[in-house]
């Protein structure tokens, strides 16, 4: 199957670059643990911004991170259904969320019929 492989490959690629990924080419599809695979929390380091608190208010030796919901919905097979919906909503309880919707076949850069109907 197309989407496998190129789901696979896309994989492979991100791993040897020490890239996390996210999402699946079905949306229904579930891990080993029942888990699925639509959304993945990042965190990101940063350094907290705000006016009301001085430069030397803040440890510069501490660490703060920031942490988001990244949601990936890929339509190779279908449209995301009301429940692949629905777990952003869990997500956006707790942190920002951030969804990134793809479909086609990957590293195509011309839309093919079914993108071009919806």
């Amino acid at each position: 199957m197309q989407e496998v492989d190129g789901l696979k490959q896309n994989r492979d690629n991100l791993d040897a670059n020490k890239i996390q990924y996210f999402g699946h080419y079905d949306n229904a599809f579930r891990d080993s643990t029942g888990r699925d695979e639509i959304c993945e929390i990042i965190s990101f380091k940063t350094k907290p911004v705000f006016p009301e608190i001085k430069e030397n208010q803040i440890k510069s030796d501490s660490e703060y991170f920031v942490t988001v919901a990244i949601c990936g919905y890929h339509n190779v097979l279908k449209l995301p259904t009301e429940t692949d919906l629905a777990a952003t909503s869990e997500y956006s309880k707790y942190s920002p969320v951030v969804i990134m919707p793809h479909q086609g076949q990957e590293y195509k850069i011309v839309a093919d019929s079914l993108q071009e109907t919806y």
